[in-house]
């Protein structure tokens, strides 16, 4: 799988990360109200792991630490695709308005510029070029994202309870219909249909898993997630675990000096 391709993947699971962990919802079921608890925690840090499959390519598997501030998250992993291993390091911020994600590797150091470290990525005019504002994906109490869920939510079950890092946890799967939420709120079908262009999906359906503490706090959340790249389909896995709320975190740019802006 060559670098460009690792890369593509690893930015859709980046991105995926920062919009996951900041989601909050609004509706009166266990799982909806342990989301809205979350989104209203000041902070939180935990880790996260991903895999994503490739067919007739490869697999690219991610695991590592994430921290997250209201929009800004910083994530610190390490990928691996066949042979090849690397660390990888991920800001999200949000500079005048608009989201950027700044990376650093050292599968990304042969093509900077000498004494540059991080390159950055400015979302925004990245997603326009697509059609797609990606500050609709983050996870604010009115955010796009948190509509969808909150419209879209058709079936929630109790799995029982069950250990996560130590702590007890309820268990739950909750499937989400894009469709019903575009339906309820048609404002929300150019968001969804650029969500299912991405997906390579006619109609979006995801299923969640989610395990809430004991304090009503989300403690884990697994989910599989459909994409489109060249023409080819992928899946990729993701399971975030939340270990701490309410924690110091501190998330910002490194210094101008070491960044190189295409």
């Amino acid at each position: 799988m060559r670098a460009a391709g690792r890369l593509g993947v690893v930015l859709a699971a980046i991105g995926a990360a920062s919009v996951v962990v900041t989601v909050a919802v609004a509706a009166a079921n266990p799982v909806v109200a342990a989301l809205r608890k979350t989104g209203l925690a000041h902070s939180s840090v935990g880790r996260m792991s991903s895999v994503t499959n490739v067919p007739g390519v490869g697999k690219v598997t991610m695991s590592g630490k994430v921290e997250e501030q209201g929009k800004t998250a910083h994530l610190l992993v390490n990928v691996a695709s066949g042979s090849v291993r690397y660390a990888m390091e991920a800001t999200v911020l949000v500079e005048s308005g608009d989201l950027v994600l700044y990376l650093r590797s050292p599968i990304l150091q042969p093509q900077l510029p000498a004494g540059k470290k991080w390159v950055r990525i400015d979302l925004q005019k990245e997603g326009a070029k697509l059609g797609f504002d990606f500050s609709a994906l983050l996870g604010s109490p009115t955010s796009q994202s948190t509509q969808i869920v909150d419209l879209g939510v058709v079936k929630t079950t109790s799995l029982g309870r069950a250990t996560v890092a130590g702590r007890s946890t309820s268990h739950y799967r909750v499937r989400v219909d894009y469709d019903l939420a575009a339906r309820r709120a048609p404002a929300l079908r150019p968001t969804i249909a650029k969500l299912e262009q991405f997906a390579g999906v006619h109609s979006l359906k995801l299923t969640q898993d989610v395990w809430v503490g004991s304090d009503g706090r989300l403690r884990q959340l697994r989910y599989a997630t459909p994409a489109l790249t060249n023409g080819i389909h992928a899946t990729t896995t993701q399971t975030f675990t939340l270990l701490a709320y309410n924690v110091p975190v501190k998330i910002s740019a490194p210094p101008a000096s070491l960044v190189y802006s295409p």
